[in-house]
């Protein structure tokens, strides 16, 4: 009987290393997913540098975007 749940323990943690190995490997698809639309961003509309300003005007235009709406690209004045 030792054995057997032996062998369980193992199943087990060898489970919950794959599980946290693709968790890992989810979260870094979804980041890349979400960089790239950042940088795609950036480059329509010409941003060079990274502030707080253009943070929040990234979100600003990924709030429209969700929302079902498309905000106007930034002018750059």
């Amino acid at each position: 009987m030792e054995k057997s749940s032996q062998v369980s323990e193992n199943i087990l943690e060898k489970d919950r290393l794959l599980r946290e190995k693709l968790l890992l490997l989810k979260a870094e698809a979804a980041y890349e997913k979400v960089y790239s639309s950042f940088c795609y961003w950036r480059e329509i509309n010409k941003v060079s540098s990274i502030t707080e300003e253009e943070i929040l005007e990234y979100l600003d235009y990924k709030i429209w975007v969700l929302s079902g709406k498309q905000q106007p690209i930034k002018e750059n004045v």
